[in-house]
């Protein structure tokens, strides 16, 4: 029996930094905060927020994805770290953890850098260190943060389950121009995402640290993980056999056990 769909104590937009964003809290207890992919809504994290049991989940749609308008100006991964803050802020939250896939690992990587006492756990999903780090074959690269990708992945939310990898997503799902992030915005995150690298300073991170990746991802291969966990003192490596890019959703009901345990929730 799949657990049924969570329904979000709050959602709505708000104005920071003169920037009019998305933010959305579901359930309560231990908060957590998720930081997205390049050009992913929020509603893509709906197969894991329902396993969360026990978790305060807080989300935003990053300028440029879901409804989050991209603006006139580009944020380094400095400023989306930034305007994570401001999130928090908001949200009259000091404290959290954050669980950052793929661009968001770039990110959640920054913030437990520049905003240190306000991160207490930190995950890091099928992501890298940035320049240093290993990239993608060439076509998965090219589709990073296309419609498709992201449109195939909302059946995440209807049936509660995924495939093995990449490789077998269908790409079929008709886009919703209500969650799809603009063209501008996604060329703005991949502009902050090459160039930006942790890898000088990421062992320097002090937060106990979970690295998730999938052994046949193919946007950003499973040694990155391998590197981070390397780097990063005390951290713990899972790799999900079989998993793609999206094995935080492919596999969100054993991973979200593992998160609650990590998270002590």
């Amino acid at each position: 029996m799949q657990p049924t769909m969570t329904v979000p104590v709050r959602d709505e937009m708000v104005r920071l930094g003169g920037r009019r964003v998305r933010v959305v809290v579901h359930g309560e207890g231990v908060p957590l905060l998720l930081l997205n992919g390049i050009g992913a809504p929020v509603g893509i994290w709906e197969p894991l927020i329902r396993r969360l049991t026990g978790v305060r989940v807080i989300a935003f749609d990053a300028p440029g994805s879901g409804a989050s308008p991209a603006g006139q100006c580009p944020l380094s991964i400095r400023g989306h770290a930034d305007l994570a803050v401001e999130v928090l802020d908001e949200l009259d939250c000091p404290n959290t953890s954050v669980l950052g896939f793929s661009f968001g690992g770039l990110v959640a990587q920054e913030l437990a850098r520049c905003a240190e006492s306000r991160i207490d756990r930190l995950v890091l999903a099928s992501t890298s260190c940035g320049w240093g780090g290993v990239p993608g074959s060439l076509p998965a690269l090219l589709g990073l943060g296309s419609p498709d990708r992201y449109a195939s992945s909302m059946e995440f939310r209807r049936n509660g389950s995924g495939t093995a990898a990449d490789r077998s997503i269908p790409a079929t799902a008709p886009p919703s121009t209500s969650w799809l992030a603009d063209r501008r915005g996604r060329m703005f995150q991949a502009a902050a995402a090459v160039s930006w690298s942790s890898a000088w300073w990421l062992w320097r991170i002090r937060q106990p640290a979970l690295i998730v990746t999938g052994d046949l991802d193919t946007v950003v291969p499973a040694v990155n993980s391998y590197m981070l966990a390397a780097l990063l003192p005390g951290a713990r490596l899972h790799v999900v056999r079989g998993g793609g890019h999206l094995c935080i959703l492919e596999q969100a009901a054993p991973l979200g056990r593992r998160l609650r345990e990590f998270l002590g929730a």
